[in-house]
């Protein structure tokens, strides 16, 4: 259950991603670009950290949300493995941490909202791929789950509409 990744609508740091990807015959690899970044005038260097204490300090951030994301446990009733530990949207919106999965799953409004979130990320990951038409049996599934969830969801503030506009997964 990790967040959706960002998406930048930059035309001038698609241009230039594509032509460092040029220059390597259709292959753009992370180091390629930081070296491209690293000066000044490039239009990629303004995503980047050129502090090396704050960039430090956000690499650990990085290092520790990827180890939180990986430790599993050994769920005891099924004796599946499961992630440990979740992060809900709107617990990163607020501020706050991670929690502890069988808790989420235990508790009925947090487990919607790890639901809802979920569709959510279904719905991204679906569009990301939607021109793979061998995938639109699985698009097809994905939209009958978000159908049969929105029926069994609790009310929530906000409305029918908004319920049904964060939770219906792609068409």
């Amino acid at each position: 259950m990790n967040g959706a990744k960002r998406k930048i609508r930059d035309d001038e740091a698609a241009a230039e991603l594509r032509r460092i990807q040029g220059e390597r015959g259709g292959s753009l690899l992370p180091a390629d670009v930081v070296e491209a970044a690293s000066a000044p005038e490039s239009p990629l260097h303004r995503f980047f950290d050129w502090e090396d204490s704050e960039a430090a300090f956000k690499w650990r951030l990085h290092q520790a949300r990827n180890l939180i994301n990986a430790i599993v446990i050994v769920e005891t009733r099924s004796g599946r493995e499961i992630f440990a530990f979740v992060s809900l949207v709107d617990d990163r919106q607020a501020g706050e941490g991670y929690r502890e999965t069988l808790v989420v799953l235990a508790d009925p409004d947090l487990r919607a909202r790890a639901l809802e979130q979920a569709l959510r990320e279904a719905r991204s990951w679906a569009q990301r791929y939607a021109d793979l038409q061998e995938l639109s049996e699985v698009f097809a599934a994905l939209a009958e789950v978000g159908k049969t969830a929105r029926k069994r969801a609790p009310r929530k503030r906000g409305g029918a509409k908004a319920q049904e506009k964060s939770a219906s997964p792609p068409a």
